[in-house]
């Protein structure tokens, strides 16, 4: 995956330069088209020496997968932050609680949902979508544990093709409105259901 092939500097001004390719990165991903994001535009408005940034980046994707990677570090615990809330709490409303707090996070952070939902760069942006969703997954299985919520589940593959379909029409909303809307929420909370009974998660 991209994001492990990334290099990270050590030094103090090496970072300091690299954080300023990252914060132009964003800027220009908030203000412009992906298709217009490049290397050389990134050089020219950072400052930053071309030469420098190939150091680090050899290709834009391997860029955007480290902001990618920045964003999910933000919106796990963001997610998943107070298990003990959800105590007692029934299963589609922890959903639909988590639900709420993922749109809000990609309603307020353009650059996430850009990057995220607005769908893969390469075949290594999409493995680290994917990457994004089997980790969510884990975290809810563990919350949910951890409070001791009963529900017949098998494995945890019925929960992350769940979060897949929410994903999947996250994904759509995105692209046909620019956000999340609350007539998707509605309709991702339709389909968790509705998935959930037939597999008798409610049980």
């Amino acid at each position: 995956m991209l994001i492990h092939q990334i290099k990270m500097p050590v030094q103090k001004r090496s970072i300091e330069r690299l954080e300023k390719v990252v914060e132009t990165t964003i800027l220009m991903l908030e203000t412009q088209s992906i298709e217009q994001c490049s290397i050389q535009e990134i050089s020219t408005l950072s400052g930053v020496p071309r030469n420098y940034i190939y150091q680090y980046f050899p290709t834009i994707n391997h860029l955007f997968s480290l902001i990618v990677s920045r964003y999910f570090a933000k919106l796990r615990p963001y997610l998943i932050s107070d298990a003990e809330r959800y105590r007692g709490w029934l299963i589609l409303d922890i959903i639909e609680d988590i639900l709420a707090k993922a749109c809000r996070f990609y309603n307020e952070n353009k650059v996430a949902s850009i990057l995220i939902l607005g769908g893969p760069v390469n075949i290594d942006g999409f493995s680290l979508q994917e990457m994004v969703i089997d980790q969510i997954s884990e975290d809810l299985i563990m919350m949910l544990k951890q409070i001791s919520i009963s529900f017949a589940l098998q494995n945890q593959n019925s929960i992350t093709l769940m979060i897949e379909l929410m994903f999947a029409l996250m994904k759509r909303s995105f692209y046909h409105h620019g956000k999340i809307t609350i007539e998707i929420q509605k309709e991702i909370l339709l389909v968790c259901e509705a998935y959930l009974e037939k597999k008798s998660i409610f049980l």
